[in-house]
């Protein structure tokens, strides 16, 4: 097995809940819970118009305005029909998040806990590529 090739190792620590917005990057990710729980939410590459993408110049366009925790059916009624995983992560356990999937992460209130994320180059230029032609043409 080769060596992986990490563009970024992100440590994150804290006390109580912290939630971060639904999100996609064209890097793969390893999540790692360290201490504490994590729970994590995870909807494939493919059903990227459920999240109502912002356009700029609202916001950066892999980034999503639903809280996939507690989201609004009413503003966001496409959000339904995406497919989505729910993962509850122990201290222990770690998640490979391909790329173009999007994913957000919250932890568990009055509770330490400590998560590392690995960002590495993808791997597969066939799933950029796959994704590319669904953004140029709005195959959505």
């Amino acid at each position: 097995i080769k060596e992986l090739d990490y563009k970024t190792m992100l440590f994150s620590e804290g006390f109580g809940e912290m939630h971060n917005p639904a999100y996609t990057s064209r890097d793969e990710s390893i999540i790692c819970q360290v201490v504490g729980e994590l729970e994590i939410m995870i909807i494939p590459a493919m059903h990227r118009s459920a999240l109502y993408p912002f356009k700029k110049p609202y916001g950066p366009s892999n980034y999503s305005p639903i809280n996939l925790f507690r989201p609004e059916y009413g503003k966001f009624p496409e959000f339904r029909k995406a497919n989505r995983m729910f993962i509850n992560m122990e201290q222990g356990d770690c998640l490979y998040i391909p790329s173009f999937w999007w994913y957000s992460t919250k932890t568990m209130e009055d509770k330490h806990f400590i998560t590392l994320t690995g960002l590495l180059k993808s791997s597969s230029r066939v799933s950029e590529n796959i994704i590319t032609l669904v953004e140029l043409n709005n195959f959505e």
